[in-house]
């Protein structure tokens, strides 16, 4: 043996080589564990990647139900909606129709803000308009300056002069909250005066379990046996016998 002490036997080379090939088998080993390791981890993160992908189609399906049913149920919103505004539109120009009919002297832009207001007024109160509007002739011809003379005496006083195209007279303001200032000049205004005076007539009927003359007579002041309920009810007759309607014919046309 040589005196060297880094010498090595043949033996020990062999030893040593051994060695070197399994660390080489382990480390072989290692890498083909650690490579199975990642595809097993991206197959698994695949899997996850497909169920998320077929849980988002579920989703966007529902989602495309709903706005399926959405855009039928708008669609039939606004099918019924331009009913309506076909309807009232109808509603407007009849009435503007028997306004000229009744007056022809009126100015046509006058005609069709007496028309709207009315409609919508007497909509809201449960009212014909064509009733209204034969009222208003006899009242005031569809002059929304009109001014009477007449003088009625209440518990808070005397009342001078009704206005307006329904001839609303001053003492029924404190029961719609009109205040008695300026002359009771907001009982000019035309949605005002069809306000209040549709409202009154509303009262009427009610008091008078729908009697239409017993109301006409009541509105204004002559009783239900007088010549005015008679005139209004013939112009209102002859109103819903002239211009046809495409709703229900109220109950006193009948």
């Amino acid at each position: 043996m040589s005196d060297n002490k880094y010498a090595l036997s043949w033996r020990d080379l062999q030893r040593e080589g051994k060695t070197n090939w399994l660390i080489v088998v382990a480390v072989v080993l290692l890498l083909a564990a650690v490579s199975s390791t990642v595809i097993l981890s991206g197959c698994a993160s695949n899997q996850q990647q497909v169920e998320a992908l077929e849980q988002r189609l579920d989703e966007m399906e529902k989602l495309t139900s709903s706005l399926d049913r959405a855009t039928t149920e708008q669609q039939i919103t606004l099918e019924v909606l331009t009913t309506e505004v076909e309807t009232m539109s109808f509603h407007y120009v009849q009435t503007q129709n028997v306004i000229m009919y009744l007056s022809p002297g009126t100015d046509p832009f006058l005609a069709w803000k007496i028309a709207f207001y009315t409609v919508i007024t007497a909509d809201a109160y449960g009212i014909d308009p064509f009733l209204v509007l034969a009222l208003m002739k006899h009242e005031s011809d569809f002059n929304p300056k009109a001014r009477s003379k007449a003088v009625v005496r209440t518990e808070g006083g005397v009342h001078r002069g009704a206005r307006g195209v329904m001839q609303v007279m001053t003492f029924w303001c404190d029961d719609y909250g009109l205040s008695a200032k300026n002359d009771y000049a907001e009982l000019i205004r035309l949605d005002t005066n069809i306000d209040v005076g549709v409202g009154v007539l509303e009262e009427s009927l009610f008091e008078c379990d729908q009697d239409l003359a017993c109301a006409l007579g009541a509105y204004h002041g002559s009783g239900p046996m007088g010549a005015y309920a008679r005139d209004v009810e013939a112009t209102y007759r002859k109103i819903v016998v002239k211009f046809p309607r495409i709703e229900e014919q109220y109950e006193w046309a009948e």
